[in-house]
């Protein structure tokens, strides 16, 4: 029998088992309906109950109303409710919805992602998923710069990461935000975090079980980009763990910052990695000596998973020790050059040492050159060199870094990017090149010289997508 509450009127009679006249009254007048002590005409429903006087149960009979036991009447309830809930459900989401919806409107934004978040965050649980499903069909579509590595974005700093400091427009703005990186430390699941595209963990001193939720976490499914972080105390089995996770089938971008050789050992071996195309190399940690650091670049470049790496981040900088982390890993590199047959873009750091690069046969096989340093000297001595030696088959040479830093004054940038155009006006050979991507920061004379040069040399010149 279909009950109806609302409007309708119902009258008790009897004492009911399982619950009180009361409780039955409340749950009649939250649906809608109304209730009665004595069967009328204006009556729509009896519910049967126990020890019924004769008089009382002849009147409802007579008026020929519907007479539900407890258990319809129970049961009526439980329908109407489900009914009045996905009803409120339904107008809930659709709230929802049109908050998400009005923030697709304008371009893919840090801002953007983090107002998303915050409107998941506050989502019923019963309505995430829905709105996760929405939310995905609209971000989907937002650009992804990652999607090859000549492309890398700029790593965020701990600051950008948390205050939200004007976006990368080369990196992937669905990153795991501070709400979303504490519950995922914890090992929570979402439904939500299977939007999430990036995640970092730098200077957050964590330790290896903490950090092996994430590689372990089952809802990361689609993300990409995965920093380990710096000042974290990683072990072993994070790094293997890491290295044979199945739950990181999208994983194109890692970066590995501190470090040891036994950490660098434990990403050797058997791996699940198909997937990785981009690797960051950030500083491995304070107290190392030259032969240690030396050893912990050439364990590190002994994976097999190099063998599939098209390219190659040193972010290498530390204020005082830079330039010995440096000497070591470009030495590595060069020396491990046949595991790493894919690598076609490379991005010098802010480190000494790239005077090892000069023999590499690296230089035959890369497509695009990056500098990423204020320290300009390195990089301009590579350039005299690639110009003086023809046999390299480097296409593009990427300065958009070179005038970047996230600690320099605008002084020293500007002195880097007028430096490194300086030596392109002196270059031989520059019509080798196919593409140069100039430092960010104001147009100037000597840029129009360059433009000028490399018109004639049929080299393209294109601007710088960082800004400062």
């Amino acid at each position: 029998m279909e009950v109806t509450f609302e409007g309708k009127t119902f009258v008790v009679l009897g004492h009911l088992s399982t619950i009180t006249k009361r409780e039955a009254w409340i749950k009649v007048i939250d649906l809608g309906g109304q209730v009665s002590n004595t069967p009328r005409p204006s009556s729509d429903y009896f519910i049967q109950g126990e020890r019924v006087s004769a008089k009382r149960q002849a009147r409802a009979e007579e008026l020929g109303y519907p007479i539900l036991s407890e258990r319809e009447f129970l049961d009526a309830v439980r329908d109407a409710q489900a009914e009045e809930d996905g009803a409120r459900e339904h107008v809930q989401l659709g709230d929802a919805i049109a908050s998400f919806r009005g923030l697709f409107d304008g371009p893919a934004s840090l801002r953007t992602w983090e107002k998303v978040t915050e409107l998941l965050d506050g989502c019923p649980e019963e309505q995430l998923e829905d709105a996760c499903t929405y939310v995905e069909s609209h971000v989907s579509r937002w650009p992804d710069h990652r999607s090859s590595p000549s492309a890398p974005s700029m790593c965020l700093t701990e600051h950008a990461f948390y205050n939200s400091q004007p976006d990368d427009p080369l990196g992937d703005v669905r990153v795991a935000l501070k709400p979303w990186l504490n519950d995922l430390l914890q090992g929570a699941t979402s439904p939500k975090f299977e939007l999430a595209r990036r995640v970092q963990c730098n200077g957050l001193g964590l330790n290896g079980t903490i950090l092996t939720h994430l590689v372990e976490n089952p809802t990361l499914v689609n993300l990409r980009e995965l920093d380990v972080g710096q000042a974290n105390n990683a072990t072993q089995t994070f790094y293997k763990k890491l290295r044979t996770s199945r739950h990181l089938p999208s994983l194109d971008t890692l970066t590995l910052r501190t470090m040891s050789v036994k950490h660098a050992g434990a990403l050797c071996g058997e791996h699940t990695l198909d997937t990785l195309r981009w690797v960051t190399l950030g500083y491995p940690g304070d107290g190392y000596t030259t032969s240690e650091l030396d050893a912990i670049y050439s364990r590190l470049f002994e994976a097999t998973w190099w063998t599939q790496i098209e390219g190659l981040n040193l972010q290498l900088s530390r204020m005082r020790s830079g330039i010995v982390s440096g000497i070591d890993a470009y030495g590595a590199l060069s020396s491990a050059a046949g595991n790493l047959p894919s690598l076609r873009h490379l991005v010098l750091g802010d480190a000494g040492g790239v005077e090892k690069l000069f023999d590499s046969p690296l230089l035959t096989q890369l497509d695009r050159l990056s500098f990423h340093t204020c320290r300009h000297p390195a990089g301009i001595e590579l350039l005299r060199h690639l110009d003086e030696h023809s046999g390299h088959s480097i296409q593009v040479i990427d300065l958009s870094r070179s005038a970047f830093h996230s600690y320099a004054l605008d002084r020293y940038a500007h002195h880097g990017k007028r430096a490194y155009i300086e030596c392109l006006l002196d270059l031989k050979n520059l019509d080798v090149y196919d593409e140069i991507v100039l430092p960010g920061g104001e147009r100037d004379e000597i840029e129009g010289a360059l433009e000028s040069r490399a018109k004639d040399a049929g080299v393209v010149l294109t601007p710088s997508p960082m800004r400062r």
